[in-house]
C-alpha cells in the first residue's frame, strides 16, 4: 500500500443575472480525473463552498501555484462575496504510486433538468517520485562468534519490526535498491567487523564496509521485497558487543 495524498479541484461559476439561482437551483457540477489515453483514477462530485476561509486559500494557493495573477484571485473573490459566482469544489485521492503522466480533469455543467449545458478540461503534470519505506530500523544479529556468519533473512510482509527485513516501494517510479555497511565495531572502538552479504530478489552481493553497492533488481511501485543481511566475522574476532551501522537508499537507472 501506499501513500494517498488529498487533492482538490476548484470551479468558479459566473452567475451574473442569476442570482436567485444561488439560493434556490444552483447548476449540477461533475467530473472525472484521467491520465494516458484515458484511464480515470477518480470521479468528481462537486459541491458548492462557501467557507470563506476554504475560498481563500484554494485562491492564495491558485496565485502561489501561477494558475492566476493576484488581481484575478482578487475580482474572484470580490464576484463571490457579490454573489454573481459560486465557487464548487471537490476532493479526490491520488496514490503515491500512480504512474507520472499528464492527467486530466473533465467538468460537466448541467442545469437543473439535467441537460448538459458545458464542459471544460484543464490538467495538470504528475511527476516521478522516488520513496521508499522500511518495516525495520534496526539489524539485530544477536550474539556474533569468532568465524560464525550470522544472518538476518527477510519477508515479503511489511510488518513493522518483526524482526525480517522489508522494503516497499511507496513512489511512482521503478528503482534499484542499493546498501552501504558501516564497520561493526566493538566497545573498545579497535575490533571491527567489515565483510558484509545482502540478497535481494535473490541476488546476493558481497559488501566492503562504507562501499555503496546497487542491486540490478527493480522494486515496482506499490511492491514490497524481502531484503535479508549477512555478516561473516573474521577469524581471531574477540568476543564482545559490536555496532554499527547500515545505510539504504536508491540508485539511479
Amino acid at each position: 500500500m501506499g501513500a494517498t495524498r488529498e487533492a482538490n479541484a476548484w470551479v468558479v461559476l459566473d452567475m451574473s443575472g442569476r442570482s436567485a439561482a444561488i439560493t434556490d437551483t444552483m447548476p449540477a457540477l461533475s467530473g472525472r480525473v484521467a491520465y494516458g489515453t484515458g484511464t480515470k483514477i477518480a470521479t468528481l462530485s462537486f459541491r458548492p463552498v462557501a467557507d470563506t476561509s476554504v475560498i481563500d486559500s484554494a485562491l492564495n494557493s491558485a496565485v502561489g501555484s501561477g494558475l492566476l495573477t493576484a488581481a484575478q484571485a482578487s475580482a474572484i473573490n470580490d464576484s463571490l462575496k457579490m454573489r454573481t459566482s459560486v465557487m464548487y469544489g471537490a476532493t479526490f485521492g491520488l496514490e503515491s504510486y500512480a504512474p507520472p503522466d499528464n492527467y486530466s480533469v473533465d467538468v460537466v455543467l448541467t442545469d437543473a433538468s439535467g441537460v448538459e449545458v458545458s464542459r471544460t478540461s484543464t490538467g495538470f503534470v504528475y511527476l516521478g517520485l522516488i520513496a521508499f519505506d522500511l518495516d525495520f530500523n534496526t539489524v539485530d544479529f544477536g550474539k556474533v562468534l569468532p568465524a560464525a556468519s550470522s544472518n538476518i533473512v527477510g519477508d515479503n510482509l511489511f510488518v513493522l519490526n518483526d524482526g525480517r527485513p522489508t522494503i516497499r516501494n511507496l513512489g511512482n517510479v521503478p528503482f534499484r535498491p542499493g546498501l552501504t555497511f558501516n564497520a561493526m565495531v566493538d566497545v573498545s572502538g579497535v575490533q571491527r567487523v567489515t565483510d558484509f552479504r545482502s540478497q535481494f530478489f535473490g541476488e546476493g552481493l558481497g559488501f566492503k564496509a562504507g562501499q555503496l553497492q546497487c542491486f540490478t533488481k527493480y522494486l515496482v511501485p506499490g511492491q514490497t521485497a524481502a531484503m535479508s543481511f549477512f555478516i561473516q566475522p573474521p577469524l581471531n574476532m574477540p568476543v564482545s558487543t559490536y555496532s554499527g551501522s547500515l545505510y539504504v537508499s536508491t540508485c539511479s537507472p
